[in-house]
Parts: C-alpha cells; structure tokens; sequence
C-alpha cells in the first residue's frame, strides 16, 4: 500500500507532494522513492524519532 506519510498530525503540517511515494514490503522494511526518477529510492529496515537523531 503506498501512503505518503505515516500519521495524518505530519500530513497536516506539510503540504500534498504527489512527487514522493512509500511502501512497507513483507519484512516491514520501508521504501521512500521519487515517483518521476526511478532511480531515486531509499530503503529502510528501522526508524528513528527525528529528535533522537539531534
């Protein structure tokens, strides 16, 4: 299923980009990718609060 974000709070505060896509596969990895350059992706198997990372 491709969503653009995970919670519907973070869809609010930025604005609809039909640019930028993800899914979750079967192991419950991630995949963010460019919808017009389709060798543009990224893909991960955690996630991390942003506020963690600072």
């Amino acid at each position: 299923m491709t969503t653009k974000y995970e919670n519907s709070d973070r869809m609010q505060k930025f604005p609809t980009d039909e640019r930028y896509a993800s899914f979750s596969d079967e192991q419950g990895a991630v995949v963010i990718y460019d919808t017009q350059n389709n060798s543009a992706w990224i893909q991960s198997d955690d996630n991390v609060e942003l506020a963690a990372m600072a």
